[in-house]
């Protein structure tokens, strides 16, 4: 057992899932200074911690002893859909769950979450149930491309939000617009970016859960 990788790949599955050294801590009842140890190998996990940080993560304790493909946990934190309005696109933390995906490799030790797709809105491309890979736009290097997938979050008078997935394109005198894929004719109606539409994340992958 190679504690160095290990320590690392410990290190990498909580930077993925964009958590911090201190949410991990009161998940698994230990103090920061613990965890921030066995990240960096100054200190050996027993194999029932490393079955507890797998829970965590959602992999298998395999997939951290003898990590070999790019993969990374992210959690699902919220819902996005279509014409709901509530409170906040992130569900409270304990209700928040991992997911292990394979991921390109400049997005590895990127934050990454996940959210649930809900409703009809962009069927034709993710259909409900699918869970989207996202990356908040302020750990982008570089603009968004035109055909990519991204979260848009649009505010109502008051203070509610809806969260929806669309299609980011951008028109002939480079106005963008964000399009819906759907099989509804009542969710096909594009959206202009503007103050009311913001970009807040982009979408990297989807994962269907069986």
């Amino acid at each position: 057992m190679q504690k160095p990788r290990m320590a690392n790949r410990l290190k990498e599955l909580r930077e993925g899932a964009g958590l911090t050294l201190e949410y991990v801590a009161e998940r698994l009842g230990l103090s920061v200074s613990q965890v921030s140890r066995l990240e960096r190998g100054k200190s050996e996990p027993t194999l029932s911690r490393l079955q507890e940080f797998a829970t965590l993560y959602g992999v298998r304790v395999q997939d951290i002893i003898n990590h070999k493909q790019p993969t990374s946990t992210i959690m699902v934190r919220g819902a996005v859909q279509a014409g709901q309005w509530v409170e906040a696109l992130e569900w409270p933390r304990d209700d928040w769950y991992p997911v292990s995906i394979i991921v390109q490799e400049q997005y590895v030790r990127v934050p990454k979450f996940g959210l649930e797709v809900r409703g009809p809105s962009m069927d034709l491309v993710y259909p409900p149930g699918t869970i989207v890979i996202c990356v908040n736009t302020f750990h982008l290097t570089e603009p968004i491309k035109p055909g990519k997938r991204v979260i848009v979050e649009r505010e109502n008078g008051n203070g509610l939000i809806e969260a929806t997935v669309k299609e980011y394109v951008v028109d002939d005198e480079g106005t963008p617009w964000l399009l819906p894929r759907s099989s509804k004719p009542e969710f096909q109606q594009p959206i202009k970016v503007d103050e009311n539409a913001k970009i807040t994340a982009l979408v990297i992958g989807s994962y269907r859960p069986e």
